[in-house]
């Protein structure tokens, strides 16, 4: 099993001569395993190792049992330890986050506080096939089916290549004992829903699958810092350091999946923004033409005369997705669950046949905002010539509230144009005299589902 050990050091570069290293130490197995072989093979590597618990006071005697376990460790190898007693359950309260979150954050910013060149925790396999599970299920792209990364800034896991069988045997056969936090055996916790059921029910039909799940995560990786490298190359071949902007040709002509990992990394890290998929996805498809999108953090970045940069911040109350549409050029992509077309045409009867709205495309000569919802949207429905609320008529409608900020709504100057299921605007609907239409397609995307 050292040789796994060493294998993970020696392939991430994880420790170099001189480093001193805090061991994030909880009791449990894992953990144990780790602190132990960093400990004894410590003139080996050349660093000195020292260990830190946090006792989350989740658990009451029973986390401060764990504590007393870990102390008494320590002392008997003569191991340095800091210790940290933080009331989390109250502090996640006042934060509003949960308690997992909240625990992880502390610790991590406890451990950070202490100054080590290194920071290694226990995380194995096991606990990467969960990850990459747990991802997966949340539509995670490449970068997240990676899982935990083996090494982060100056953080380090050397048993990356261990299962949980692993660290267990190496306790057993190095006679060192460990505890059971009670809380991993219950059903509580979204890991643990993975651990005890999901990935329990796989492995019943395939044994091997853990492994199988590693061989998989590793050569995800190798791609995942390959895709890196060409989004860094195209980011420079793109990016316009002065006015901070990218060429969105130079966008274009890559191939889609750079591209978007592109964008993904301009909104993040260049902006400073929060993004989801679909903000990715919509801004792309929209950039054959002037388009716009705002993000949850507030910004916004458009793409105008080619050039894709932020507008502005968003000042208002609610930050809106946006996506905006040149009629004339035609638009063709995605907004959350719905795929929307947008064309002009001369015959409008094949369109509404196949479910296409239209409108006098005479009277639309700017582009078009296709936005969620926003508190007092009124629309005068062309059919009813009745002006309501967005929000009644939901309500009339009865449908459900989760769905509403889904549905998109498209506006023109100040007019709402379209609500998909709503109904069509009144003032710009398509009349006996119309001779160029534009029509709206929209469709729900079944793979969003």
């Amino acid at each position: 099993m050292t040789d796994k050990f060493f294998k993970a050091i020696s392939e991430y570069n994880m420790i170099s001569t001189g480093d001193s290293v805090l061991v994030g130490v909880s009791g449990g197995a894992d953990s144990m395993c780790l602190l132990k072989l960093l400990f004894n093979n410590r003139i080996k590597l050349g660093i000195s190792v020292s260990a830190a618990h946090v006792n989350h006071c989740i658990r009451g005697a029973e986390a401060d049992s764990d504590e007393e376990y870990v102390r008494a460790f320590c002392r008997k190898y003569g191991i340095e330890l800091h210790c940290a007693k933080i009331d989390i359950p109250k502090l996640a309260e006042q934060e509003g986050i949960g308690t997992e979150l909240c625990a992880r954050n502390e610790r991590y910013r406890f451990f950070s506080s202490l100054g080590y060149s290194k920071i290694a925790t226990a995380h194995t396999g096991s606990d990467c096939v969960e990850t990459m599970m747990m991802n997966l299920s949340r539509g995670a792209s490449l970068h997240g089916l990676c899982s935990i990364p083996p090494v982060r800034d100056n953080i380090i896991r050397p048993l990356i290549y261990f299962t949980r069988d692993d660290t267990e045997r190496f306790c057993k056969e190095n006679e060192i004992d460990f505890v059971t936090d009670s809380t991993n055996l219950t059903d509580e916790y979204t890991r643990n829903k993975f651990r005890h059921g999901v990935l329990g029910l796989i492995k019943n039909i395939n044994v091997s699958f853990e492994q199988n799940a590693l061989r998989c995560i590793e050569s995800l990786r190798c791609d995942e810092d390959y895709m890196a490298q060409q989004t860094q190359r195209l980011f420079e071949k793109a990016f316009n350091k002065e006015a901070k902007s990218l060429s969105a040709q130079v966008i274009l002509d890559s191939h889609p999946a750079i591209a978007k990992r592109t964008l993904a990394y301009y909104f993040g890290t260049i902006l400073g923004s929060d993004y989801e998929f679909r903000h990715i996805e919509g801004f792309y498809r929209a950039l054959g033409s002037d388009c716009a999108v705002t993000l949850p953090s507030g910004v916004t970045v458009q793409c105008k005369n080619g050039i894709i940069s932020e507008k502005q911040k968003c000042e208002a109350q609610y930050c809106i997705d946006e996506i905006t549409a040149d009629p004339k050029k035609g638009f063709d992509g995605k907004f959350g669950q719905y795929k929307i077309r947008i064309y002009c045409a001369s015959d409008c009867i094949e369109a509404e046949k196949n479910g296409g709205y239209t409108f006098d495309a005479g009277k639309i000569t700017e582009n078009i905002v296709i936005r969620s919802r926003r508190p007092g949207d009124t629309i005068t429905l062309a059919k009813r010539r009745c002006t309501k609320t967005l929000k009644k008529l939901f309500c009339e409608l009865k449908i459900p509230e989760r769905e509403r900020e889904n549905i998109p709504v498209f506006v023109y100057g100040n007019d709402i144009l379209l609500v998909p299921g709503v109904g069509v605007g009144a003032k710009y609907g398509k009349t006996n005299e119309t001779t160029q239409f534009m029509i709206i397609k929209t469709e729900v995307d079944k793979n969003d589902e």
